[in-house]
């Protein structure tokens, strides 16, 4: 459910250049606090530390293959450049 904004809000916003977006990243990472939340250098870091966990892990995963049927995991593999090609040729035909 979307934060509902009043006027004062709206215009307040504009002046400081925050976006709709910028509110729910606070209101996700931020610490919450009796009059609302607050985004704390530590819930930066936090989050800024999971995020480049989580863009290792894709850098180190590039290439991979699963195959998957019936909601199955058959096999895992590293593709070859020529694998990806037919691979990615055949999506189209699923």
């Amino acid at each position: 459910m979307a934060m509902q904004l009043t006027n004062h809000a709206r215009v307040r916003m504009q002046q400081r250049s925050m976006r709709g977006e910028d509110i729910k990243l606070i209101e996700m990472y931020g610490t919450p606090v009796r009059e609302g939340y607050l985004l704390r250098r530590k819930d930066v870091n936090k989050e800024v530390a999971l995020l480049k966990r989580r863009i290792h892990r894709l850098e180190r995963l590039e290439n991979r293959a699963i195959i998957v049927e019936n909601n199955c995991l058959i096999t895992t593999y590293p593709a070859s450049k020529s694998t990806q090609k037919k691979m990615l040729s055949m999506r189209n035909g699923r």
